[in-house]
């Protein structure tokens, strides 16, 4: 499906709008944007709207286009696929600037020509893991323009569209359809009118209600800390771009730390975090508008390694299989077409695709992120500006780095600490005397303590999740809940699809028994538990002693 809706080529690019500057504008985290962007909010929530009322059966309707979704691009590939969307909402931000009436069109119009999709950063140590502002309890009041102005049942005072998108009776109809296989894999799979957050597979409404309201709760609610300090780990210490990019593992044993963890590792925990639900399922989550943010969030990690690693982007290797475009064997580097996603499309009708080399720079389509502005031009400065974002706590060397003046952090560490004591002893718990966390880096080192893990992609035939603990969850906690239990240190999840889906990618997966890995820092969760006593140092004499007792 091309980018005007025909059968011609998909032409991918950025968002042409006139901008002033040097740079083009740059994308915000979305509760940023809510609170400094109100008119591009307003838009947003407006666009979506509109997006999502498209016909399904029209090949520009959010259906279609997000039904297009490969579930499992690699990095080039995604940009690409993000931009295809983007661009579709844009027509609609821009349209619906221009429906204002006169006292509201020029600040409409000035916000939709900055307008850029904006991202979840799920591993903001400051924020909400969750955003509460895409939860189907939560309705947003949008100024709507003179036009819409009478028409409350179509255009209802109280609307968000970030909390689900609606099936339409096409989609349903169409189920058969070669052309939706993939994404409607039968009959019987859709069982609600709308795309749903099962969270944690609780079926009974009441308990599934009130586990949503304690993940969620204001100031108390999960912060992005479960997350932060796996992705930090990644951009500061990862500079092999085939390790980073994707959890696939090729039969290598070697326990060198930068090769097990990846982006897409914590990418697969999210989408399980969420809930699971649609989003717990690759056929159906794009479906999903929050699938979006996320990956959204995904490019901008991506953007910021690369600008932290340059000229280390794509690694040249051989093809695996025979595809269209190319055969198997053949080398595939950095320059090679990224098919079908077209860069231009000449007068003779030949396609020029894009190529992993061409898609470095997110300048090429007009935007940026805000840690990869100019002012921040080299590797130092970047890893600054992201340390700050994810706070020092969100490693120990920042925290080591922080000490003895940073309070905020050891008081922070000293609470979980606390929560570790509470669940071992009745009465008021007390901190040993003596426990400088200093001491931990004798001559300014320290062993970095990591869980790697490999599985069997398909060994349960579907997503599953492995969560890792130190010590035992509370009596109890539901699985949904386990992210907010003092014990839990991490998770681990596949996405896989069920051997039934007609994603040949996936079966072939399936057929070839396929390992994926993820990697869990446990270093700060071993500094709390030295401040509770619970482990001498993180020397291997006492660390291993410890693991040997309490992992889960």
């Amino acid at each position: 499906m091309s980018s005007d809706g025909t059968q011609g080529p998909v032409i991918i690019e950025g968002i042409k709008a006139a901008y002033e500057g040097n740079e083009p504008p740059m994308r915000l985290e979305l509760r940023d944007m809510i609170k400094d962007k109100p008119y591009q909010w307003t838009l947003y929530l407006l666009a979506l709207e509109r997006f999502q009322a498209i016909p399904e059966e029209q090949s520009l309707s959010y259906f279609q286009i997000a039904g297009e979704l490969d579930p499992f691009p690699r990095v080039a590939g995604l940009k690409a696929q993000l931009h295809r969307i983007q661009n579709e909402l844009y027509k609609h931000i821009d349209y619906i600037s221009k429906e204002f009436g006169k006292d509201g069109k020029t600040k409409y119009i000035e916000a939709a020509k900055s307008f850029r999709m904006p991202y979840w950063a799920w591993a903001r140590p400051d924020l909400s893991l969750f955003p509460d502002e895409a939860l189907s309890r939560t309705k947003h009041s949008a100024e709507r323009p003179s036009s819409q102005h009478g028409k409350k049942e179509e255009f209802p005072d109280k609307i968000n569209p970030l909390a689900s998108y609606k099936f339409g009776k096409y989609s349903k109809d169409r189920k058969d359809d070669p052309l939706f296989k993939g994404i409607i894999k039968n009959g019987d799979d859709i069982t609600s009118a709308k795309t749903a957050r099962t969270f944690g597979n609780i079926n009974d409404k009441k308990a599934r209600d009130k586990a949503i309201k304690e993940f969620t709760k204001p100031k108390v609610g999960v912060k992005g800390m479960i997350v932060s300090e796996r992705i930090l780990f990644r951009l500061q210490s990862y500079t092999d771009f085939g390790a980073v990019s994707n959890n696939g593992r090729f039969g290598s044993d070697t326990n060198e730390f930068g090769i097990w963890g990846s982006i897409e590792d914590v990418h697969n925990a999210v989408h399980n975090y969420i809930g699971g639900g649609y989003m717990g399922d690759p056929a159906y989550s794009s479906f999903d508008p929050i699938f979006w943010l996320h990956h959204i969030n995904i490019d901008r990690l991506f953007a910021i390694w690369q600008a932290c690693n340059p000229g280390r982007y794509v690694t040249s290797q051989d093809s695996t299989e025979d595809t269209i475009v190319r055969a198997e064997g053949s080398k595939e580097t950095a320059d090679s077409p990224l098919t079908p996603f077209a860069q231009s499309l000449a007068a003779d009708g030949q396609q020029k695709f894009w190529t992993s080399a061409g898609v470095v720079d997110t300048k090429t389509f007009d935007y940026i992120c805000p840690e990869t502005q100019s002012v921040f031009n080299s590797r130092k400065l970047i890893i600054n500006e992201v340390g700050r974002l994810y706070l020092k706590r969100a490693s120990f060397a920042n925290i080591l780095r922080s000490q003895p003046g940073d309070v905020e952090t050891l008081r922070e560490l000293q609470e979980r600490a606390k929560a570790h004591l509470k669940s071992a002893v009745t009465a008021a718990p007390e901190f040993p005397v003596g426990r400088d966390i200093q001491k931990l880096a004798g001559g300014g080192k320290y062993l970095e303590w990591l869980v790697n893990i490999r599985a069997e992609k398909v060994e349960l035939n579907g997503n599953y999740i492995v969560n890792v603990f130190l010590g035992d969850p509370d009596d109890g906690t539901l699985p949904l809940l386990y992210v907010k239990d003092h014990a839990h240190v991490g998770s681990f999840a596949t996405f896989e699809q069920h051997e039934q889906s007609s994603c040949e990618n996936c079966k072939k997966g399936h057929e070839e028994k396929l390992k994926v890995a993820g990697q869990i820092p446990l270093t700060i969760a071993l500094v709390e538990r030295y401040l509770a006593g619970q482990v001498d140092s993180l020397k291997p004499e006492h660390v291993k002693e410890y693991l040997k007792a309490n992992i889960r």
